[in-house]
C-alpha cells in the first residue's frame, strides 16, 4: 500500500478500475448481464448502468452500477439500458435501482482508492 500512497488520484483511479473490472467479470462469470454472451477475452468488460463519466467515484466503482457486459452491449448499444435496467431490478431490486438513479452523480473527493484496491485484490485472490 505504501507504493500506492505515492500515486496521484488519476493513477490510483486507473489502477482501481483495472482490479475492479477483473473482479466484476469474474463475479459475473464472464457473462454479459444484458444479452448473456460469454467471453473471457477482450470482448467482455465492466459496463455501467449509469455511464461512468456521469458518476462520482462511489458509483463509478459500485458493484451494483457496474456489471459484466460484452463490448456489443456496452459500447455499440450504449449500455443496452432497457435490458440493463431489468437486470438490476431482478438481481438487486427496485430500491437499489432507485438509489443508483438518484445518487450516482454525488462526488466523493475522499474515495479510499488504496483501501479499495487492496480489498478487490484480496477478493480476486480468494
Amino acid at each position: 500500500i505504501n507504493i500506492l500512497k505515492k500515486r496521484n488520484k488519476a493513477s490510483l483511479k486507473k489502477a482501481m478500475w483495472r482490479i475492479f473490472t477483473l473482479y466484476i467479470k469474474a463475479r459475473d462469470k464472464y457473462t454479459c448481464v444484458t444479452c448473456g454472451r460469454h467471453d473471457t477475452g477482450q470482448g467482455m468488460g465492466g459496463g455501467h448502468y449509469i455511464a461512468k463519466g456521469a458518476c462520482g467515484n462511489d458509483y463509478y466503482f459500485s458493484e451494483t452500477n457496474t456489471n459484466a457486459q460484452c463490448t456489443a452491449c456496452n459500447l455499440h448499444l450504449e449500455g443496452n439500458r432497457p435490458a440493463y435496467r431489468k437486470y438490476i431490478i431482478k438481481k438487486y431490486g427496485k430500491k437499489v435501482l432507485k438509489d443508483i438513479e438518484m445518487n450516482y452523480h454525488k462526488p466523493n473527493p475522499d474515495f479510499p482508492f488504496e483501501e479499495k484496491i487492496e480489498y478487490y485484490r484480496n477478493k480476486i485472490n480468494k
